[in-house]
C-alpha cells in the first residue's frame, strides 16, 4: 500500500470515528481523544489531517451532504416513476441514517450545533428541496402525481414531513424507530400527492 493511499485511509478512519464520536456528544463537549481513541491512532496523525476539532467536523458534514445527494440522486435517476422515487428515497434515507456513523454525526452537528457552521447551514435542506421538486414535477408530467398542486408548496411539505420524521426519531439513540416513522410519513405522502385513479 502506498503513502497516499494510506493517508487517505488514515483520513477516512478519522471522519468514520469523528462521525461515532459527534453522533453521541454534543459538539462542545466532544474531544479529539474521543476520536483518536475509536481508531487507534495519535494526535499527531489527527492534526496531519485536521488542522482542529471544527475542521473535522465541518468534514463529516460536508461527507453527509455527499452521501445524502449521492442517495437522492440515485433514487431520482432509477426510479420508475414519481411516487415510486418518494417511497423509495423515504425507505433508503431511513437505511442510510441507521447505518452510517458519518451521518449520524453530521446530522447531529447540524441540528445540535447549527450556530457553529453557519457556512453550511441550508445547503442540505437545498438540495433536498431542488430535487424533490424535480420529483414531483416529474410526477405531475408522467400523470402519477396530482396536477392541481403547487410544486414548490408540495416540496416544501415534502421535505418538511420526512426532515420531521427524522428529528423526531433522532432523539433516540441510533435513530431507533426511525422506519416506522418514514414509513408513516411517506403513507401520508403519497396519498396526499397522488394523482386520482
Amino acid at each position: 500500500m502506498g503513502k497516499q493511499e494510506r493517508s487517505a485511509l488514515t483520513r477516512a478512519a478519522l471522519v468514520r470515528a469523528g462521525g461515532a464520536v459527534f453522533s453521541s456528544t454534543p459538539f462542545s463537549r466532544a474531544r479529539i481523544v474521543d476520536v483518536l481513541q475509536l481508531v487507534g491512532l495519535t494526535q499527531g496523525a489527527f492534526y496531519f489531517h485536521f488542522e482542529n476539532k471544527r475542521a473535522l467536523a465541518l468534514e463529516i458534514i460536508n461527507r453527509e451532504l455527499e452521501l445524502m445527494t449521492e442517495l437522492t440522486l440515485n433514487v431520482r435517476d432509477t426510479s420508475t416513476n414519481a411516487l415510486s422515487a418518494l417511497s423509495r428515497m423515504s425507505q433508503d434515507l431511513g437505511r442510510l441514517i441507521q447505518s452510517d456513523p458519518v451521518v449520524q454525526g453530521g446530522l447531529r452537528l447540524t441540528m445540535q450545533s447549527a450556530d457553529e457552521f453557519p457556512e453550511v447551514i441550508g445547503a442540505s435542506y437545498i438540495m433536498w428541496f431542488e430535487t424533490i421538486s424535480q420529483i414531483i414535477q416529474s410526477g405531475v408530467t408522467e400523470g402519477s402525481i396530482r396536477s392541481d398542486i403547487e410544486i414548490s408548496e408540495a416540496a416544501e411539505f415534502v421535505v418538511t414531513a420526512f426532515v420531521g420524521s427524522q428529528q423526531i426519531a433522532s432523539v433516540n439513540p441510533m435513530w431507533e424507530g426511525l422506519a416506522d416513522r418514514l414509513r408513516t410519513t411517506e403513507s401520508f405522502v403519497l396519498a396526499a400527492l397522488a394523482a386520482s385513479r
